[in-house]
């Protein structure tokens, strides 16, 4: 039952390709856009913690690639 509704990435290239999913330049803009109840966050590491605590202070399923802090 998965729907990719939203894409997010700091580079221009790699938000392309993905259809009709909504594409934000920032992981902090997708959390916030409403768009989404779920996040998968695959970022470089140290930004783990700070988008882990937004995604679920906005009340949204989180899942972290490893490792999940470095602090």
């Amino acid at each position: 039952g998965l729907e990719l509704t939203a894409v997010a990435d700091v580079d221009p290239a790699a938000r392309e390709g993905f259809g009709d999913a909504a594409v934000f330049e920032t992981g902090e803009a997708l959390i916030g856009s409403g768009a989404v109840d779920a996040v998968l966050i695959a970022t470089p590491h140290y930004d783990h913690t700070v988008l882990g605590i937004a995604a679920l202070e906005a009340g949204l399923h989180v899942l972290v690639e490893k490792p999940i802090s470095v602090h």
